[in-house]
């Protein structure tokens, strides 16, 4: 396998994938899903709520402070999964 910067998209270099247990503690049972046939890793298998950080989500938020001058987006990821919850 070969990664190539000069081949590759701009807006997808790195990927930050996040994944949520939801867990119920009566029940003791937590929230898994099919995942879709069209998806390129794993697909039409099992598993918890997850999701990708895009580029988007973090242009359109404001960087909460720097640290030796590298960016941080606080809360951020707690988005990610809230959102990805959601759908």
């Amino acid at each position: 396998m070969r990664i190539s910067l000069t081949n590759s998209k701009r807006h997808y270099l790195f990927y930050f994938v996040a994944t949520v247990v939801i867990y119920h503690p009566i029940k003791k049972k937590c929230l898994i899903l099919k995942r879709s046939s069209q998806e390129i890793a794993h697909p039409k298998l099992w598993g918890p709520i997850g999701g990708k950080l895009e580029w988007e989500d973090l242009i359109s938020h404001p960087i909460t402070r720097l640290n030796h001058n590298i960016p941080n987006w606080g809360c951020v990821v707690e988005q990610l999964l809230r959102r990805e919850t959601m759908e």
